[in-house]
């Protein structure tokens, strides 16, 4: 009996409030609904303090925000990500190229075993750099995936969300509204109880509509978690496949040329023998210097003087040419991955 008294009392506040809510249509209580979510949106903007309670129960909606704000941001993050990796590939494939083709170009000259391992090696370099680029594959799929998510589920996510974000200010507004009405009310005398009423029923409304979009909120972020987990499982699988096979051929090939030069044996470059003999039957004093491995030449008198070169240093010509070459290239992709490494440091200040 009780049950059936309680239920019948509920149905007929509901009763009231539908009918509170069709009768007050008038042009000033929709005048203070404006007011007062004006009121709620400054407060919200100015970064007041808003009453603790009621942030509070609005603390697993909150959480649910970060998690939403955080995927639209690492998507951007990661499609900025995806193109500079793409860029420094190609630039390090045409690197790995060109230090293939010099090594080919001098070790066709040098017709001993040093040149036969400079032009196996650079046959090999040239074919890691060629399918190196077979990477960029996967990495355009993973970015049009990862583009084509955003443009859709995120900023499908994000349309709910701003509408939710309206219907809690007004709800915010009708509470601050309800608290203002309260603070006039005695109900000993019934005074502004049928005002109360009105903005009680005001504050149901917009309770009921927040409850639903706050509950679309949630399920949409959870399930937006889910399938980017799900599109980064499935595209990544392609890349690293791809990444697997590159790294297979090249290890093979680089270890079939150490193979099949394993037999040779390292030059002997050795400091020659100098006889001074004949220098000092011509009135000049000779001495080898061992440091920069170079002959002294100096007359009697002192007023001739000469450094020839050693012939260690003449058979060392093409070797420190290579080296230099060698160094330059290298150079070069230590530069181009410091402007790289700026460029990214500088887009992620940006998206922060």
């Amino acid at each position: 009996m009780n049950t059936d008294s309680g239920s019948k009392s509920c149905s007929a506040v509901n009763i009231f409030d539908r009918f509170v809510q069709s009768q007050d249509s008038s042009v000033v209580n929709k005048f203070q609904q404006k007011y007062w979510k004006t009121k709620q949106t400054l407060i919200k903007v100015t970064g007041k303090k808003e009453d603790q309670h009621v942030v509070a129960s609005d603390a697993d909606l909150d959480a649910k925000l970060e998690v939403f704000h955080s995927v639209q941001r690492t998507c951007m993050e990661l499609l900025k990500v995806i193109e500079q990796y793409q860029r420094r590939i190609c630039l390090l494939s045409q690197e790995e190229n060109e230090l293939g083709r010099f090594l080919r170009s001098q070790g066709s000259q040098d017709k001993s075993w040093a040149g036969k391992i400079m032009q196996a090696t650079g046959k090999a370099l040239c074919f890691s750099s060629q399918q190196r680029l077979a990477l960029r594959v996967p990495l355009c799929r993973l970015y049009q995936e990862v583009e084509t998510f955003r443009y859709r589920a995120i900023s499908d996510t994000w349309l709910t969300v701003n509408r939710m974000e309206q219907s809690r200010t007004e709800y915010r507004g009708a509470l601050l509204w309800m608290k203002d009405v309260s603070q006039e009310l005695d109900p000993d005398t019934h005074k502004h109880m049928e005002k109360f009423r009105k903005v009680q029923a005001q504050v149901r409304f917009t309770k009921a509509s927040f409850d639903k979009l706050k509950n679309d909120v949630c399920q949409k972020v959870d399930l937006l978690g889910a399938s980017r987990c799900n599109l980064l499982s499935h595209v990544l699988t392609n890349y690293q496949t791809t990444l697997l096979h590159f790294w297979e051929k090249t290890s093979h090939t680089m270890a079939a040329i150490h193979e099949s030069f394993k037999g040779c044996r390292p030059c002997n470059l050795s400091e020659p023998k100098v006889r001074l003999s004949s220098w000092n039957t011509c009135g000049l004093s000779c001495s080898v210097n061992g440091a920069s491995r170079a002959v002294s030449v100096r007359s009697k008198d002192g007023n001739f003087q000469r450094c020839l070169p050693s012939c260690s240093d003449t058979r060392n010509s093409a070797l420190s040419a290579l080296i230099h070459h060698l160094f330059f290239v290298f150079y070069r992709l230590i530069s181009v991955d410091d402007d790289l490494h700026k460029d990214t440091v500088q887009s992620g200040t940006a998206s922060v």
